[in-house]
């Protein structure tokens, strides 16, 4: 599939775009393939809030690469996640807190690894844990995968 597709989801209707074909597909189960395209679409709402990441991962990767979510769709997940009995709704500034917490461009559609991403730090607010904490879960993360790849570079380097 060329990587200029672009998958939209559009109120319950995933389109893919190529500049001349547009195909649409109406939802009833949280996964569907297009039977013209083979284009399978997923909305977030479809799934549980509290679905386990691990989970959530395999769903994700059922979706075509470069397929990606609406900001309002991902904010309203993302509330039911933190609080799933309550009709509290993420503010802006939270938001976008949580996008600069995890390196996330300031963009309107979001990727299959960006809602995995916005899903660990809801998950960690849910816990009642704190930015501190997190910030230091990802830099820690973050020093022990640059403590693995420089001596992945250094064997190519040496051949």
């Amino acid at each position: 599939m060329p990587n200029s597709f672009r998958y939209f989801l559009l109120s319950g209707v995933v389109t893919k775009c190529d500049g001349i074909t547009l195909c649409c597909i109406e939802y009833s189960a949280s996964l569907e393939l297009c039977k013209d395209t083979g284009i399978a679409g997923m909305r977030l709402s479809d799934l549980d809030p509290l679905i386990p990441l691990s989970t959530l991962k395999e769903e994700l990767l059922k979706l075509p690469r470069g397929y990606s979510f609406y900001e309002q769709e991902v904010v309203e997940f993302l509330s039911k996640r933190r609080w799933p009995d309550s009709d509290r709704r993420i503010d802006r500034t939270t938001f976008w807190r949580w996008r600069n917490d995890n390196e996330i461009d300031h963009q309107k559609v979001f990727s299959r690894l960006d809602i995995l991403k916005l899903c660990q730090i809801c998950d960690h607010y849910r816990v009642d844990g704190t930015r501190k904490e997190y910030l230091d879960i990802v830099k820690k993360e973050k020093k022990e995968y640059l403590d693995i790849v420089p001596n992945t570079k250094q064997v190519v380097m040496n051949r």
